[in-house]
Formats: C-alpha cells, sequence, structure tokens
C-alpha cells in the first residue's frame, strides 16, 4: 500500500504544479540537470527500450483486453480527458483524484508509454501528469525517479520540489537516500543552501542517526551552516534517549551552540533529564554555558516550574529572583505577577516593578492597567510615569494624554516632561547601550523567525544594533542584520565590528 505521507506530497505538488504552468513567465521545459551528462542517455536508453517493450505488447485500439478491464490505450485517453478536464476546473478534487489513481494502477512498462507522450502535452498538462508519475516511480523504479524529475521539473528554480522527492525515495530505499544526501558534499562550501533538506535529514535519521551525523560533518567541515537541518532534526525526535543520542553524537562537532536546537526541544519533553544530561558533562565551563542556556529556555517555555526550580536549587535568592524576571516572557506578563504574589520572604513590590519596568518598552498598555498592582516611592513615581507617558505617546498621543490627565502626580509629570524638551540629548557614548539594546531586544523577541539581532559595541561605550525578523532562513537573517548593523556602526565610529548577538530567540552572549 501507498505511503500516506506521499500521497499527500503528490497532491500538494500536483497543484503547485498546476498553477506554476499557468503561469506567462516561463518555468523551463524539459529541464536537464548539467551536472550530470549521463541523465540524456539514461532517459535515450531508457526510451528506446521502451518502445521496444510497447510494441511487443502491442498496444492497439481494443476497447478492453480480454478479461474486461480497460486497454492501455483506454487508460491512456482516459488520462488525456482528466488533463483536459483539470485545466478548465483546476480545483475539481473528485478530477483530481480520478487521475491519480489511474496513473496509480499503471504497471512500470505501461508508465514508460506514459512518460513517452509527455512532449506532446502542453505545458500545463506536462506538470500535472509529470508530478504524478514521480509518484509511481517511486514505488516502482525509485533509483530510476532523479533522472525523469530532474527532466520534467515543474519547479527548476525551487530546491524544495528535488529535495522532497530524494525524501520519499529514501523512505522506500534508505542506503540510496544517503547516497543522494552525500552525492555533493565534495563541492560544498560555506555558500551552499541547505534549508531545502530537512525533510530528507529527517527520513534520514529514523534509519541511522549515527551515520547521519557522520554525514552532516563532513557538510559542516566544507563550511556549510548544517544549523538549520539540525532545527528540524531535533524537533522530529520525541524522546529523552532520542535526544541524549543525538547530545553524544552533537559532541563530534566541537561546537556548543549547536547543542541549543537539541535543548529547545528537550525542554518540551522533559527538564529534568535535559539538566541530568548536562551534569555529566565533563567540561565544567562548557557545563556551565549550556546550563545556563538551558535555564532561560525553560523559563521560556514554562516559566513558572523554572522559576520554582531555580529557587529551590540556588543559594543567593535575590540574584536568582532578579534574574528570573530579567527573562520573564513578555507574552506570560500576567503569570508573573501572579507568580510573585505567591512568593514568601522577599520584597514582592519591588520585583513587580522590576517586571512591569522592563515591559515598558514592549507592553506600555499591560503596564498601565497594572499600575494599582505596585507601590512606587515618590521620588521614582514621577519618573516611572514618564517613561510609560513616553512609551504610550509612541504608540497613541490621545491615550498618553489620557494617561496623564489621569494621574494623580501629573504636575510632576509635566515638569519632567518640560525638563526633557529643553535638555540637549545625550551623545552616543554616554547613553548606557545595555539598557538601549535590551529595549530593542524586547521588540524583536515579540517577532517570527527566522531572525537574528546584530550589535557593535566599542571601548568607549558607543554601539550600533540592527536586526531582521521573518527571513527565510539563519544565514539570511543573520547576514541581513549584519549588513544592517554595519550602516549604524560606520555612521556613528564605532570602533568595533558589528557581531551576531542573538539567533532567533537565542542569545549568543551576555552584553
Amino acid at each position: 500500500m501507498k505511503n500516506t505521507y506521499w500521497m499527500l506530497i503528490i497532491a500538494v505538488t500536483f497543484v503547485v504544479g498546476f498553477y506554476l504552468g499557468q503561469q506567462k513567465s516561463s518555468i523551463g521545459s524539459l529541464v536537464t540537470n548539467a551536472k550530470d551528462n549521463t541523465v540524456t542517455s539514461q532517459l535515450e536508453t531508457q526510451n528506446n527500450k521502451t518502445k521496444e517493450l510497447t510494441s511487443n505488447r502491442s498496444i492497439n485500439s481494443q476497447a478492453h483486453n480480454e478479461d474486461g478491464s480497460s486497454s492501455t490505450t483506454e487508460i491512456f485517453e482516459q488520462i488525456d480527458q482528466l488533463l483536459q478536464s483539470l485545466e478548465a476546473k483546476p480545483e475539481d478534487k473528485k478530477l483530481m483524484i480520478e487521475l491519480y489513481s489511474l496513473v496509480n494502477k499503471l504497471s512500470l512498462i505501461e508508465l514508460d508509454s506514459l512518460i513517452l507522450t509527455l512532449n506532446d502535452k502542453n505545458k500545463t498538462q506536462r506538470n500535472m501528469l509529470a508530478q504524478l508519475i514521480v509518484g509511481q516511480l517511486i514505488e516502482l523504479a525509485p533509483r530510476r525517479v532523479l533522472s525523469f524529475a530532474r527532466q520534467f521539473n515543474p519547479m527548476p528554480e525551487n530546491d524544495y520540489y528535488l529535495a522532497m522527492i530524494k525524501s520519499a525515495i529514501t523512505k522506500k530505499d534508505p542506503e540510496y537516500g544517503f547516497e543522494l544526501f552525500l552525492e555533493g558534499v565534495n563541492t560544498a562550501n560555506s555558500e551552499t543552501k541547505f534549508s531545502a533538506n530537512s525533510a530528507l535529514i529527517s527520513e534520514l535519521a529514523k534509519h541511522d542517526l549515527n551515520r547521519l551525523m557522520d554525514s552532516l560533518l563532513q557538510y559542516k567541515n566544507q563550511g556549510v551552516d548544517i544549523s538549520s537541518s539540525l532545527v528540524g532534526l531535533s524537533m522530529g525526535l520525541k524522546s529523552s534517549d532520542e535526544l541524549s543520542n543525538i547530545f553524544d553524537q552533537l559532541k563530534k562537532f566541537d561546537d556548543s551552540k549547536l547543542f541549543d536546537f537539541a535543548m529547545l526541544q528537550w525542554i518540551e519533553i522533559s527538564a529534568d533529564d535535559l539538566f541530568d544530561k548536562l551534569d555529566d558533562i565533563d567540561d565544567a565551563n562548557q557545563r556551565k554555558v549550556l546550563t545556563e542556556k538551558a535555564q532561560r529556555y525553560w523559563l521560556m517555555k514554562d516559566p513558572e516550574s523554572a522559576a520554582e526550580a531555580l529557587l529551590m536549587q540556588g543559594e543567593n535568592k535575590k540574584e536568582i529572583l532578579a534574574d528570573i524576571i530579567q527573562r520573564w516572557p513578555n507574552d506570560q506578563a500576567e503569570k508573573g505577577l501572579l507568580w510573585l504574589s505567591r512568593q514568601e520572604d522577599i520584597d514582592i513590590n519591588s520585583y513587580k516593578i522590576e517586571l512591569l519596568d522592563d515591559l515598558i518598552y514592549s507592553k506600555p498598555e499591560f503596564v498601565q492597567a497594572h499600575l494599582d498592582d505596585i507601590v512606587l516611592d515618590e521620588d521614582k513615581q514621577a519618573a516611572f510615569h514618564l517613561k510609560l507617558y513616553n512609551q504610550l505617546k509612541n504608540r497613541s498621543t490621545n491615550q498618553a494624554e489620557q494617561f496623564l490627565d489621569g494621574l494623580s502626580n501629573k504636575n510632576d509629570v509635566v515638569a519632567l516632561i518640560e525638563k526633557e524638551s529643553e535638555t540637549p540629548k545625550e551623545s552616543t557614548s554616554t547613553i548606557n547601550y545595555r539598557d538601549v539594546i535590551k529595549k530593542a531586544f524586547n521588540n524583536y523577541y515579540n517577532y517570527k523567525e527566522a531572525k537574528a539581532f546584530a550589535v557593535a559595541i566599542d571601548s568607549e561605550g558607543g554601539y550600533a544594533w540592527s536586526y531582521r525578523v521573518n527571513k527565510t532562513n539563519q544565514s539570511m537573517a543573520n547576514q541581513s542584520a549584519l549588513e544592517g548593523c554595519e550602516k549604524y556602526r560606520l555612521r556613528q565610529n564605532i570602533t568595533s565590528a558589528c557581531t551576531i548577538y542573538a539567533e532567533g530567540d537565542v542569545l549568543l552572549f551576555e552584553l
């Protein structure tokens, strides 16, 4: 029986192929893999054999075979009719399923005969049919699929199409899958794009994780960024045993950053098992760095459980609480206030102030709604309200003025506003760069990946920063963030070079 996963792939690529076929921009008629001159000769040999086989089989115009079943000719005629109907009604699922069913019944010899008719069809029909032929070839002759798919590729500029086919081939023939995965390793370099291979890599991992990691190491040694591959691979693991195994394999790469993706997944499954694994790391510095990262990830995923555990384990309660508040997820601020209210033997009010103060830049409306939850010292109240007023004003002047009018200390805040407008702005070097970058990072944190945050900080306190979000992959996000940072760095005459401060939501170092 056919794999359901592959049937879904065929359905999706079928529709994509049709709409690509309708576009006016050329997608290429018959694409031959320029790196492999044997493809054309292989197909010519295959076609010659097919002609001989179909001739011997005497495909004629009879309506039915002797047993009453449809003849090959009749099946081909039905396929042509369905292709024409689907051109007129591309969203008709019934027609699509009927066409799929017909191709699904063909033998390899009949499939070869059908391939010979592709050049007689228009581009739209050819794109539709070629993708269904790919699905049947995977079942009948998986080692022939790629030469055909490269020859009749409806999306030659899209790496994902062939990568998806390789993944499906691997399900049928894992050994061949490893051959396909390593076929480009000798020519790989830092410019090699790896993101399209996530499905193939996940499939290879199911068959032999150790061998896959050795294969990935070969690419990494060629300068290829394999981080995106490890993201998908880690997310596909569902048990502590599997994640423990990949942890052991990652030691081969001698790169602590590559543990991040496995830790993020492991936190979802069992934080206790992850920290037990980290405790077994021999290198004290690596153990410390990874443990601190894991604690941050845990706070992001389950801040209440993480905070309770960290308080129980640590000796300096005040220091731990300050770190917890600093890293508490913005989108769970309500839970943060409730959690603080349940704590004992601490100055709850001061930590609530710290939590809300951190949120002023990213969630000023939330802070405004919870002002009654804190008690501000009289000498600090006006400054806190001024900061909140300025952030509300960035969003809505009316909202800010309404907030100001409702304050009992309005006159004090207005006096600060007037003083602020009369005071010349501080130079870059005298501003605390940590506060500014932290403010920017709070905003950056709310965006989706792939994203990156770059900074440059020199010895005199001068700084520049830039972030990019919603990029296709991590490599593009990093490059774009660095480019943006460099522009500001040069404009501000910052002497230090820009470097990546955060990949996704993962901080790479402390400011």
